[in-house]
């Protein structure tokens, strides 16, 4: 079957950004100077709830663009909502040893991030607020009118925004790298927090059905309207997925210096948020055995002492078979690591006035975290 994903279209996709988002910072810029423009958006993206006082071009956004789409079915959502409760911990774990990490090896994405983003000098504020954005948009109710999902990615958008509006402004920008945040680096981007977990999630024991499939699909494709990316860039379903990765990885997936140093910052954080020694090397080994050692190689993950994680595996599963009895060795694993990470995640401090990473109390009470709260 010809896909879709062809290369004007994806060409055509690299030059476009979000017009209702990019009109609120041109409104901004031009009335502000860029420092308090800055930290207006710093102010509230660090705010749960929106902060009063907000220009009127920033209000008008967020009452305009709230809305789901007509198309949005919500059984699929709630669907896809109790997937997110049961299977939670391992979604997480994708997020940061495929999603993220593969995601640097797309060259020009990752010199962008690299100008752009505090990923290097602050990565553990990035794992929080990426893995913050999932819990968000994929709780129940938090895609709803008043949702907090909706408000979270609202303020992703305008940051968004505001990273193609000043990154190019900086002397180490390369317009070769294209616009930045431009819309085929969303699609592919989501494209990693939907397909990719879906295709892995089998690895890491979890068994779905096409339901299931369909409806996190679903789900993301709303979550990619309300973030402002082109209704027809959104996935229609798993094979839809497939092509466009395979689309992104022969166009744009080579090694790069900022790669490698998105993915080491990324990894230490992961390596530091495992407690004690028994999970020390394991998130390399993690990420290599997800992405593949062809995508590792390429961020530069570093080789994986397989003799010593497998005995600590065992030393794992055998703990774990009396916590986890109805449950596969490879699933206790996954199981007991993306329980490990999650509660690390509770325990990082985001620094400054922003509040500290959350995770409702259903969510809490099913993924079996937090009781040390």
């Amino acid at each position: 079957m010809v896909s879709r994903w062809t290369e004007s279209y994806l060409d055509e996709l690299r030059l476009q950004g979000d017009p209702p988002a990019d009109r609120v910072i041109a409104d901004l810029r031009s009335n502000q100077a860029t420092a308090d423009v800055n930290r207006l958006l710093v102010d509230l993206i660090r705010a749960d709830e929106i902060p009063p006082g907000l220009p009127d071009s920033v209000v008008t956004y967020l009452e305009t663009t709230r809305e789901v789409p007509p198309w949005t079915d919500r059984d699929k959502i709630a669907h896809a909502n109790r997937l997110f409760g049961r299977w939670g911990r391992q979604v997480l774990l994708i997020l940061g040893f495929a999603a993220l990490q593969e995601g640097y090896c797309h060259a020009k994405l990752a010199q962008t991030l690299l100008v752009g983003s505090r990923m290097a000098s602050d990565p553990k504020r990035r794992v929080i607020e990426t893995s913050q954005l999932l819990i968000d948009v994929l709780e129940p109710g938090g895609l709803d009118p008043d949702g907090k999902g909706i408000r979270t990615v609202q303020k992703v958008r305008l940051m968004h925004a505001a990273m193609r509006t000043l990154i190019p402004e900086s002397d180490d920008y390369d317009p070769d790298w294209g616009l930045p945040v431009n819309q085929e680096d969303l699609a592919s981007t989501l494209t990693t927090f939907s397909w990719l977990t879906l295709d892995l999630l089998p690895h890491l024991g979890v068994r779905l059905n096409d339901d299931d499939r369909e409806a996190y699909i679903h789900t993301w494709r709303v979550i990619g309207f309300v973030l402002g990316i082109r209704e027809d860039a959104l996935l229609t379903d798993m094979a839809d997925g497939a092509a466009l990765v395979d689309a992104i990885r022969r166009r744009h997936y080579k090694a790069s210096e900022a790669g490698r140093v998105l993915a080491r910052a990324l990894t230490d954080v992961y390596e530091e948020l495992l407690p004690g020694t028994v999970f020390d090397g394991v998130p390399s080994a993690m990420i290599r055995d997800l992405i593949g050692n062809t995508y590792a190689d390429m961020v530069g993950v570093p080789q994986a002492n397989w003799t010593r994680h497998l005995k600590v595996i065992g030393v794992m599963i055998a703990r774990l078979r009396s916590l986890l009895p109805r449950s596969g060795p490879f699933e206790d694993v996954a199981s007991r690591l993306g329980f490990a990470m999650t509660e690390g995640l509770l325990s990082l401090e985001r620094g400054g006035e922003r509040p500290a990473f959350s995770i409702p109390v259903e969510l809490q009470r099913q993924w079996e975290v937090g009781k040390q709260a």
